[in-house]
């Protein structure tokens, strides 16, 4: 059986929150589901699970996940760029150039379908009996730290 998560990361990876802003944070109304608030000791990568759909250019739209070639061939883009950055349990340099258009940006201003991203901070909400509007969470994790927030659907099998 599946099981829905909902989870929160800041959209610049950077962001560090104060004690007083998590524990505002663990005591917010999140209708009577289990919170985890998670504080690796790296970047890690929260992804949607089941639920992912595609990884594609920032500037171009192409598909980086199946990108095709210059000379045709099927490259695997996205995971060696996933792989290169990975070290030691966390990713360590999420910067990259596109194969598509040569232009430099990191694997988390990626365009994820559905919405996926790298973190040091992420609320795990979950699994979910009640499922949560994304957007107001994001908008009162928001009045809390003052940063955006990314929401991210995971479905675990």
């Amino acid at each position: 059986m599946s099981e829905l998560y909902q989870r929160f990361i800041p959209e610049d990876i950077d962001t560090i929150l104060t004690q007083d802003q998590i524990d505002r944070i663990k005591v917010l109304d999140w209708q009577g589901n289990p919170v985890d608030i998670m504080i690796p000791d790296g970047i890690r990568f929260a992804d949607a699970g089941a639920y992912f759909e595609s990884v594609n250019c920032p500037f171009c739209d192409s598909n980086l996940y199946k990108f095709t070639g210059p000379d045709g061939e099927l490259v695997h883009w996205w995971q060696q760029s996933m792989a290169d950055a990975y070290a030691e349990g966390f990713f360590v340099d999420l910067n990259v150039t596109t194969p598509c258009c040569g232009k430099r940006t990191t694997l988390h201003d990626l365009n994820y379908k559905l919405n996926q991203g790298f973190f040091r901070f992420l609320v795990n909400v979950g699994p979910v009996s009640h499922e949560l509007d994304v957007n107001a969470v994001s908008e009162k994790l928001y009045e809390i730290t003052q940063a955006k927030w990314r929401g991210i659907q995971a479905i675990k099998r």
